[in-house]
């Protein structure tokens, strides 16, 4: 029953069931992208697909800066603790390096958080502070965290001062790189961070758009948010499993080396990956088991029956446990 209810909410009556209005009033202290109207939101979807995946010097720039990160910070940083013999949070670790790569590939700028001494950063404490309050916003009532807002205190407090930090950030970065494009010094071929592509790319409806601060603030906000505690939380588990499963992990390492002229490499590319079934499906399990995201939030549009006989009226939070389904047999 629980599979024809969760068929009925996200694939048979999709129409009416979507979290766009709750997201938009839980986000309205980004006004981004995120909640910009269908126009602009497809608009700047084909510019980011342009960038992302039909473009070849973007593509070998992201190619380049994640064997970079890879080789340079989390290899070492983990061979260090490994020698030491310490203990690490490994979801930390691998948070860094995915902010680490996204700076890298969004504004152009190394801020060098994955190191041995695993530093404080102001601005990677402003994106968790954010973070934390739309996920606050999302579980509490709205009344209770509007009042915090109109008080200031407590999680909204940390939502205005975090945006203040990461807003002075990114406009300083664009700022900034305008400067260089004026002065030739960031055209070069190896440097293709989507704020430099997007300030000079031409050709597209958006060209206007784009040149805009406000919009490439958007854009760097989103590159640097985008799956972020999604991946960490996906990758933690998947080596915790690794980790107590050594069946697998030996079958792993087994079709990598069957598959790698070099047992001593570290970084793959698309070709390499492809050719690594087991270890896609050993992600695909884990992934099953601890999903990422836990829980999907529905609201319904309109009055709904379900298949268990269960009457769902309008404006209706509908809470998904995506943790339960990949675990229920029925599904």
């Amino acid at each position: 029953m629980e599979h024809h209810r969760n068929q009925q909410v996200l694939c048979k009556n999709h129409e009416n069931y979507d979290n766009a209005l709750e997201l938009k009033q839980i986000l309205e202290a980004y006004d981004g992208i995120v909640v910009s109207n269908s126009h602009v939101w497809k608009r700047t979807r084909k510019a980011f697909l342009s960038f992302f995946q039909h473009n070849k010097k973007s593509a070998a720039y992201m190619d380049r800066i994640l064997r970079q990160v890879i080789e340079g910070s989390l290899v070492p940083v983990l061979d260090h603790f490994q020698r030491l013999g310490t203990e690490v949070d490994l979801q930390d670790v691998l948070g860094r390096f995915h902010y680490d790569y996204m700076c890298l590939l969004a504004i152009g700028f190394d801020p060098k958080t994955l190191s041995v001494e695993l530093p404080a950063v102001e601005i990677a404490e402003a994106l968790r502070d954010i973070d934390g309050a739309l996920v606050y916003r999302n579980v509490m009532p709205q009344m209770i965290w509007k009042l915090q807002k109109w008080l200031q205190i407590g999680t909204e407090k940390k939502l205005a001062n975090g945006l203040r930090i990461l807003d002075d950030f990114l406009y300083r970065c664009i700022s900034t790189r305008r400067d260089e494009l004026r002065r030739s010094e960031a055209k070069a071929e190896d440097r293709f961070d989507a704020l430099t592509a997007f300030m000079v790319e031409e050709g597209s409806d958006s060209s206007e758009l784009r040149k805009s601060d406000k919009f490439l603030r958007d854009i760097a906000y989103d590159s640097l948010t985008v799956a972020k505690d999604s991946t960490n939380i996906g990758l933690t588990c998947f080596l915790w499993l690794l980790a107590t499963h050594p069946s697998a992990e030996t079958k792993i390492l087994e079709e990598i080396k069957a598959n790698c002229s070099d047992e001593n490499t570290v970084h793959f590319s698309g070709e390499e990956l492809n050719k690594f079934v087991y270890l896609h499906a050993a992600l695909c399990e884990s992934l099953r088991l601890y999903p990422s995201l836990p829980l999907a939030l529905r609201y319904s549009k309109k009055p709904d029956l379900l298949p268990s006989g269960d009457r769902v009226g309008p404006d209706t939070r509908i809470v998904l446990s995506l943790y339960s389904m990949g675990r229920s047999e029925d599904i």
